[in-house]
């Protein structure tokens, strides 16, 4: 039997799954394992440099084959497309590999691989020309130089990209090319695997600077990916907070009073990771949103633009803006992660890249494009709207509770009458129907109105795909101004992903734009929209790592979606100026904190149990390391727990479990839904450790109830928030 082995059609595509394997599974993405080790030979003492080597394994189980217009395409799970216009797109992937801050020299080689050669002639696909938006068509035309000739290409199995700093971490940059194609014998050859060895040299111990006092190296001293991007709940702990401010008064109260200390923003060591910047006029205007990130987690504090402007005198205030997040991110104990610009561009301005406006500017603190903070800006200058906002965007953690069920569980997709933005659903639809009731409205067979009804009954996340303009989704059912202000949704606003042209132009100030209607007009809280006409083929690969970041479990909040977006935009594309125009051009408005992703935080804390008369109380103290789980078909969201079960004698026992996902031998159980699976382990003792499976059959926010299985015996519970 051949050893290529290609799969039914995939339903409603015409793509086939080849097969690196006897055995086929289709649509799995590349198993990429790390090791670090020291290189061979290296002699290592206090006055020699040291160095270090990183291998990367990649492993392949197949591709999709599929077509686009005349031409065969090939793509592989959780990658991308080389994008030079003209020439073949190739699969490739890029990685970022953590490196010290001291390191002076990199080097890239690949010491293993192996491939698979596809066994049919394949005219594989150019990389398309990039339209905007208002202009776009599919056109895909062969660079005739490249297509007539059979020398492989890319010809080249990396490239190396230099050192970059993300998220505060030193990394170099790699794109991995994971196929080589012949153009006029149509050979195509495919990464089956591949190991990279990545090694740096650091300059001798007595030679290096001191080392970043809050900035710490992953465990791994690796980033894969996108692993640092993740929601955190603070740089430090609740009571870590405390003994930094404790250990800062006392430092304050020790030392001799200098000019130094009539600075309010210019102080190191200074604690506050959320941020709000605005002119003196209006600084009573964002009280109500300062008094709720207050103290532990955000620290939030406000920072006025007289200030940073006296404190970072530069030619205009945007540079002193900026000045003053790169001075705070690198010297404050906690640093800035979310900045809020409270006012609309006549009083904050924005920076111009090119014609692009652009807050990203203030968030790009390592001069890479890919963000290191993130920064929101809430566009009003009236201090009565912006009052308004504040109060609103306040308020929005208690609307926005749980997530099992109703609104909080809802993403509605929108798309102009055309199937390229379709298409970008579909796949996004596919990507979010495990977690999330996902709602199609595309314009080709609804109305405005039926967009405005579901967006009425409440959704968590509203994306368009499509054409826009300042004012307007211009799709047949897409919504304006008007019709944002008429909307119901005040105890349930989404958060909003414009993914067109123009609806960000919020440097225009002779009109209010739609994003700003979302935002004034409490209709929403956050929204992410382009200044500017953006590019078509790079606007559907950010669509993708949206979602791939809500998905991820890691990112929960519009700053942490938007920095991962960002981030794998830069990651994966860094050389398309198309891509990098897209970053640049696209903004972030409202709350960045918001909690939008997938949430059962309501779930931490204290339950009364009683068990068939047993009673306890379950204290639910962790909830981390969301990710999406299948069986026997099906997808399903599965979070980690952990904390303590407290027994009606008073025994403390701790445990760790499971929440979400499936039991293959209760699927039959008329669960609400597949997350609604609880699997733990409560450790009685040493020798007495005891496992629990089961489901919440029954819930609201402050009670649950459900079956469980122990020792494969059932028994009924209820639980009571306390």
């Amino acid at each position: 039997m051949n050893a290529q082995k290609k799969s039914e059609k995939k339903s409603g595509n015409s793509k086939k799954w080849i097969s690196f394997l006897d055995k086929p599974k289709a649509n799995v993405p590349p198993d990429i394992k790390v090791a670090r080790s020291e290189v061979a030979g290296n002699v290592k003492t206090r006055d020699a440099a040291d160095t270090t080597s990183v291998t990367v394994k990649y492993s392949l189980s197949g591709v999709w084959e599929g077509t686009v217009k005349e031409f065969q395409r090939i793509e592989i799970p959780e990658t991308t497309l080389t994008e030079k216009e003209g020439a073949p797109a190739i699969p490739k992937n890029g990685i970022f590999v953590a490196v010290p801050d001291e390191t002076e020299e990199v080097t890239v080689r690949v010491i293993d691989k192996s491939t698979f050669t596809v066994d049919h002639k394949v005219n594989l696909a150019p990389a398309p020309k990039q339209f905007v938006e208002e202009e776009f068509k599919e056109v895909y035309k062969p660079d005739l130089e490249i297509f007539s000739s059979d020398n492989p290409y890319p010809g080249k199995d990396f490239d190396f990209l230099g050192l970059k700093t993300i998220s505060g971490v030193k990394v170099a940059h790699i794109f991995v090319y994971l196929g080589q194609y012949r153009p006029v014998s149509g050979v195509m050859e495919l990464v089956k695997s591949m190991t990279l060895e990545v090694s740096y040299r650091t300059p001798p111990p007595a030679d290096r600077g001191l080392e970043k006092k809050f900035r710490k190296m992953p465990e791994s001293n690796l980033i894969l990916g996108l692993e640092l991007l993740g929601d955190q709940s603070g740089f430090y702990t609740k009571d870590e907070y405390y003994d930094l401010l404790r250990q800062e008064k006392d430092k304050t109260s020790e030392r001799d009073v200098s000019p130094a200390d009539a600075f309010k923003l210019k102080v190191p060591g200074k604690i506050s990771e959320y941020v709000i910047i605005t002119p003196p006029a209006l600084e009573t205007a964002v009280d109500p949103l300062l008094k709720a990130k207050q103290g532990w987690p955000h620290y939030g504090s406000v920072a006025l633009t007289t200030d940073v402007q006296a404190e970072f005198p530069a030619a205009d205030l945007k540079e002193s803006i900026r000045a003053f997040i790169v001075w705070a991110w690198a010297n404050w104990s906690c640093p800035p992660r979310f900045v809020v610009l409270a006012g609309d561009t006549d009083v904050i301005p924005m920076h111009y890249y090119g014609i692009y406006a652009s807050d990203h500017y203030y968030t790009d603190t390592g001069s890479s494009l890919a963000p290191e903070l993130s920064v929101a800006r809430i566009p009003t200058s009236n201090a009565v709207q912006l009052k308004e906002a504040c109060q609103h965007l306040a308020k929005y953690g208690s609307l926005r509770s749980g997530d099992w069920g109703g609104w909080q569980n809802k993403v509605m997709l929108c798309a102009y009458q055309s199937s390229t933005y379709e298409t970008t659903c579909d796949q996004v639809y596919d990507k979010i129907k495990s977690r999330f009731t996902t709602i199609k409205r595309y314009a080709k067979d609804t109305t405005k109105n039926d967009v405005m009804t579901t967006m009425n009954n409440g959704v968590l996340l509203a994306m368009y795909r499509g054409h826009g303009g300042e004012q307007e989704w211009s799709s047949g059912n897409g919504l304006k101004n008007a019709d944002v202000a008429t909307l119901d949704n005040a105890s349930h606003p989404p958060f909003v992903l414009n993914i067109c042209c123009q609806n960000g132009h919020v440097d225009d100030n002779s009109l209010e734009t739609i994003t700003e209607a979302f935002i004034r007009r409490k209709k929403s809280v956050a929204v992410f929209a382009s200044s500017r006409n953006s590019w078509t083929f790079p606007n559907n690969d950010f669509t993708q790592y949206l979602f791939d970041a809500i998905m991820s479990g890691g990112c929960q909040t519009p700053a942490a979606i938007i920095q991962y977006a960002k981030t794998k935009m830069v990651l994966n594309h860094s050389t398309s100026s198309y891509h990098m125009d897209n970053v640049k051009m696209y903004n972030l408005f409202g709350d960045p904190t918001a909690y939008v992703g997938s949430n059962p935080e309501w779930l931490r804390g204290n339950w009364s149990m009683d068990h068939d008369g047993w009673k306890g109380t379950l204290k639910v103290t962790r909830i981390w390391n969301f990710q999406v789980v299948s069986y026997d078909g099906k997808s399903a969201p599965v979070w980690s727990i952990s904390g303590q079960y407290v027994s009606g004698d008073n025994k403390i026992s701790p445990f760790t479990g499971t929440l979400g996902g499936f039991d293959k031998n209760h699927l039959t159980l008329k669960s609400g839904r597949s997350d609604h699976k609880v699997e733990f382990v409560i450790v009685f003792s040493a020798v007495n450790k005891q496992k629990f499976v089961g489901y919440v059959h029954t819930w609201t926010l402050s009670q649950l109830s459900g079956l469980t299985w122990w020792n494969n015996t059932p028994f009924g519970w209820t639980a009571r928030k306390i």
